[in-house]
């Protein structure tokens, strides 16, 4: 998705300035309630806890709050942000890794449903005290990932519990007197494929339950993670969330019967889902060039303003916008003379949006305004280069609101 139909993106940085991340607050909460409806159609016991490493805007955290959502956080500073935004520690879920004790100190006091990483965690966590619900993240045999790069299981992955591990992690929370147990686990990232979450969870169950059984333990909860995608292409076809829900409630029905692990309550962790496409970034081209047979058209937005290309070779979608001879704006079309390299004033050679683009000509002042930029955007912005960090507007029911000033020179 783009910005809203109406919008006027000249409008919005003559008020805001360039680059700038615009939200649109009604598809986030259209996309929530899709969700929450289609696992709540399951029958289970389920709650949608917001991935708050995708966009931790204060403002997108208490909209999702209002909405009924939890929050799944990642480190303290996470945690700190759900608490500001007034969610309270039974909303709360906590996944981290390689977590030190302050992190672990933090965790235990300010989320529920903590989900340790590793047997050394559970050392460190118990000699602070043990809350008395825990889980266990449990790395599957296999991962999936949209890039290798957020690829979350398999053996070369750094992410939770091997299978061989599970019995004792379990057995000594027990022993030090854990008395609600959870399992985590994390189907992948990006996945479009409604089919996989389901085999995900029917999976590991199979793998751990046995394990759980023969120590005589039931589930209080089982966190199925996140991964939910959206197309980043006009080749991919969205993602069919209620045929994922209805698919992981039948494999946990069955799962947990067979291998007595009682009725636990369901969570998911939608980051990406909700979220990315209610943003867009908006980039003024600042210059053009030429080089032999090669176009360069430079944006005062780079990967200091949004990663993903540069970072995973991720693409994003793009529409570009002119002044007509009244002044209003209107999109050019994508018919290119010839390919174009589309780039930021970076002075790194990955500094990229995307190689050989189909673009228009374009011409100074002229804007792109990148789709799918709400998640993974702004939270992974830097001032590298000396370059402040642009500032986040929210478009909620026909009116703009400034929720994230813009970095000055003399913030850095």
């Amino acid at each position: 998705m783009s910005l809203p139909r109406g919008t006027d993106p000249f409008a919005l940085v003559e008020t805001y300035g360039s680059p700038l991340y615009v939200y649109d607050a009604e598809e986030i909460r259209a996309r929530y309630r899709r969700l929450a409806a289609a696992f709540a159609a399951t029958g289970l016991v389920t709650r949608a806890h917001y991935a708050v490493k995708a966009n931790m805007n204060a403002e997108i955290l208490k909209l999702l709050r209002a909405e009924g959502a939890g929050a799944d956080c990642a480190s303290p500073g996470e945690l700190r942000a759900a608490a500001r935004a007034g969610f309270a520690p039974a909303d709360i879920s906590y996944t981290g890794n390689f977590e030190s004790s302050d992190d672990l100190a933090a965790a235990r006091d300010g989320a529920l449903y903590l989900n340790l990483d590793s047997l050394e965690a559970f050392e460190r966590l118990r000699r602070l005290g043990v809350p008395e619900t825990l889980g266990f993240r449990v790395n599957p045999d296999e991962g999936r990932g949209a890039f290798a790069q957020i690829n979350t299981g398999g053996e070369l992955s750094k992410f939770g519990l091997s299978l061989d591990e599970v019995e004792a992690a379990y057995s000594r929370a027990r022993a030090a007197g854990v008395k609600r147990f959870g399992l985590h686990l994390m189907p992948g990232s990006c996945i479009l494929e409604a089919a996989h979450f389901g085999r995900a969870v029917a999976q590991l169950l199979e793998r751990v339950g046995p394990r759980l059984r023969a120590l005589g333990l039931e589930l209080a909860y089982l966190d199925m993670g996140g991964g939910f995608g959206v197309p980043y292409r006009d080749d991919e076809n969205e993602l069919d969330v209620e045929a994922a829900a209805a698919g992981v409630a039948r494999a946990m029905r069955e799962a947990c019967a067979r291998h007595a692990l009682g009725a636990p309550r369901l969570l998911c962790e939608p980051g990406r889902y909700l979220v990315a496409t209610s943003g867009s970034l908006i980039a003024r081209v600042v210059a053009t060039k030429r080089r032999a047979e090669r176009r360069f058209v430079g944006l005062d937005a780079g990967m200091t303003s949004l990663m993903r290309p540069a970072l995973y070779g991720a693409r994003h979608r793009f529409d570009v916008f002119a002044r007509d001879a009244e002044g209003r704006a209107v999109a050019i079309t994508r018919r290119a003379p010839s390919p174009a390299d589309l780039c930021g004033p970076v002075c790194e050679s990955s500094d990229f949006f995307e190689r050989e683009a189909a673009l228009p000509e374009v011409a100074e002042g002229d804007l792109v305004v990148f789709r799918e930029a709400g998640a993974y955007g702004f939270v992974m912005s830097s001032s590298y280069n000396g370059r402040p960090r642009p500032p986040e507007v929210l478009l909620d029911a026909g009116r703009t609101r400034l929720i994230r000033e813009r970095q000055s020179l003399e913030d850095l």
